[in-house]
């Protein structure tokens, strides 16, 4: 199907301004909300389990997920702003994949649920893949922006299964 891409005389500035800003919106409101749930988690209970030796340091996590929740950003924008039999799909797999995000957080940080966080993994990593197909056609672009995203939590489910396996 050929997919059309709104053109900026189509939207005025003001309104790409405003897409702009509600997908970063969008975005930042999920990691603050899983940034809430991990920030008392890391200083305690975390400290205190077990993990691979693969483990990353806990400061390569912040930066690295401010990078994915930029490019996720930016690859709703460019979705938003086609139009394609197939957009609302993206979208909604986007927002559900957003949630299990943040779910994932609270699930392992606050409740200290590996187990349901690594379910809760799983099924995000699937929507993010599930996403980059739909998105493909649509806008070549929006996907490959989730390929590290992709890479990163498919990284992060062998962590979360290793530390599940290990406590």
């Amino acid at each position: 199907m050929a997919t059309t891409t709104t053109t900026p005389s189509e939207l005025s500035v003001k309104n790409l301004f405003l897409l702009i800003v509600g997908c970063f919106g969008l975005c930042a409101a999920a990691a603050w909300l899983g940034s809430n749930f991990t920030m008392n988690g890391v200083e305690g209970w975390y400290q205190t389990i077990h993990k691979p030796s693969f483990n990353p340091p806990n400061e390569v996590f912040a930066p690295v997920w401010f990078a994915l929740y930029t490019m996720m950003a930016v690859s709703l924008f460019y979705v938003l702003k086609t139009h394609h039999p197939n957009k609302t799909l993206a979208i909604v797999v986007f927002v559900v994949q957003l949630g299990l995000n943040a779910l994932w957080s609270l699930l392992f940080f606050k409740l200290h649920l590996i187990g349901f966080a690594l379910i809760d993994m799983i099924i995000m990593l699937g929507l993010m893949i599930t996403y980059y197909f739909i998105v493909k056609p649509i806008r070549p672009l929006a996907a490959y922006l989730f390929i590290p995203y992709i890479a990163w939590v498919a990284f992060a489910t062998v962590l979360t299964a290793s530390i599940w396996s290990m406590n």
